[in-house]
């Protein structure tokens, strides 16, 4: 029986909202105002950030690179901060404040670096003619022209438009060379549109992975995102139906397979781990890719229709920044240092010089 929408709100607050309150309210939520001067000399850090084999990080930080644009398929040649730039423009809406657009482009600058010197992902992730980076956001980081941006506002809107880019421009350039390291290393900058109020650990997400810079906070101000809580709708044979497309001895039948859903165990951030259906277990990663809806933190509810309701908190992965997180803190005054260094724990931010 579907429950008036006081019971979803309430459930909503003891899964998403009564976690965060209290690890605020006990003290252990602690941003610390520090301002990011870049330095004459890389060693001016507390840190010197090291080498990534042989990969020369400043060298490629002012060169060209191959990118695979994979909706033209084709491999162009991009100045790699006219890339970055590329990057946050798709990545994350240019109304954000300024600060939250450099959170971005230090988090996809050091992306970038990672992915080209294959430090995360191995040798084997190469694109056509030879490129590591690809403008499809399910493989690498989403990509547009950013000379592209005004023409596509139109006249009417090209002030808008031009202010948007000079912003853009701003952010990038502000935080030109650099980048997040850990122990003196570059990070897997991992970031997402929201957390449904608490990032997730990277162990939780991809079992064995664990990174002590990408741990579970909770993450305030993402409420006001269309994303952060949706609702989906499945009649019980289209839902049977989409497990038996991915399993074809999956058991469940449309009469009974809503009284089958049982969630065996969830994350510290509420996302579900494993949960059962009929006579399989899944991890909570592949109910997410079966039923194509935007999280793990996922509720279920039948209505009187017969319908199951799927209720999804958050948008992504969850792990590392949430970007609409990143621009509530942006809007309250943050900077972009207090930003990263709160969604990417015990990191540092380093600059290479030319």
């Amino acid at each position: 029986m579907k429950k008036p929408i006081v019971y979803i709100l309430t459930e909503i607050a003891i899964i998403v909202f009564l976690p965060a309150f209290i690890l605020f309210t006990t003290g252990l939520l602690n941003i610390t105002a520090i301002k990011m001067d870049r330095p004459d000399t890389l060693s001016d850090y507390p840190q010197q950030p090291k080498l990534i084999k042989d990969f020369d990080i400043s060298r490629i930080m002012s060169s060209k690179i191959k990118v695979y644009i994979a909706d033209e398929d084709k491999t162009v040649d991009i100045d790699f901060e006219k890339y970055i730039k590329g990057v946050v423009a798709a990545e994350m809406p240019l109304y954000f404040d300024l600060e939250a657009l450099k959170a971005q482009a230090i988090a996809a600058r050091t992306y970038t670096i990672c992915k080209l010197s294959a430090y995360y992902d191995g040798d084997n992730q190469t694109h056509k003619d030879g490129a590591r980076i690809c403008t499809d956001y399910r493989h690498c980081q989403a990509w547009r022209d950013p000379d592209s941006i005004v023409k596509a506002f139109g006249e009417g809107e090209k002030e808008k438009a031009e202010g948007y880019v000079a912003k853009l421009n701003q952010a990038v350039d502000e935080t030109a060379r650099v980048i997040i390291t850990y122990e003196g290393n570059p990070i897997n900058a991992l970031y997402h549109s929201n957390s449904g109020g608490w990032t997730e650990n990277s162990e939780d997400v991809w079992p064995g992975y664990v990174e002590p810079y990408l741990r579970s906070v909770p993450s305030f101000g993402e409420e006001d995102n269309s994303e952060f809580c949706k609702i989906q709708y499945f009649t019980t044979e289209e839902f049977v139906q989409k497990f038996k497309a991915h399993s074809e001895d999956f058991s469940g039948e449309p009469e009974s397979v809503f009284q089958s859903i049982v969630v065996l165990d969830r994350t510290p951030s509420g996302r579900i781990n494993t949960i059962k259906i009929a006579d399989k277990t899944y991890p909570g990663t592949d109910v997410r890719t079966i039923l194509d809806v935007l999280s793990t933190n996922l509720i279920f509810r039948q209505n009187d229709d017969g319908r199951i309701e799927v209720i999804s908190f958050g948008y992504g992965h969850g792990v590392g920044m949430s970007q609409y997180g990143a621009a509530s803190m942006a809007k309250k005054g943050q900077t972009c240092e207090q930003i990263l260094k709160y969604y990417y724990t015990n990191i540092l931010l380093s600059y290479y010089n030319i």
